[in-house]
């Protein structure tokens, strides 16, 4: 798995998370207007979410909960945008999104940083 490579500190557990075609498909239709899907989502992926969080909080001191809640969000949206029809699996899709969006924010919050200790 690419993402394992990419990053150590992933969760034992990612390797376990799986959707079949058909979950996928069902996912893909209903996630767009499903709440409830979402949070089952979410609650799937939260152990690969905290544990990207704190490794990216202790990586450049980005505060972990505002991760938790990029992670989040990022699960959300991913599971609007995925097209089963790419050539990846729909659970190394979240996670790649979910750093994705992790990366993203703790750049901006670095420069954020930086600017501020320059003061």
């Amino acid at each position: 798995m690419l993402i394992m490579e990419f990053c150590p500190y992933m969760p034992k557990g990612y390797t376990e998370i799986s959707f079949s075609p058909e979950q996928e498909e069902k996912i893909c239709s209903r996630a767009s207007g499903d709440v409830m899907m979402k949070l089952e989502l979410v609650k799937i992926c939260i152990d690969m979410i905290v544990k990207l969080a704190s490794w990216y909080s202790l990586e450049n001191g980005t505060p972990f909960s505002q991760l938790i809640q990029i992670g989040i969000f990022a699960v959300a949206k991913a599971s609007e945008n995925y097209c089963n029809s790419e050539n990846i699996s729909f659970v190394d899709y979240l996670c790649n999104e979910v750093m994705r969006a992790m990366i993203e924010y703790s750049e901006s919050h670095s420069s954020h940083l930086s600017k501020f200790r320059k003061n």
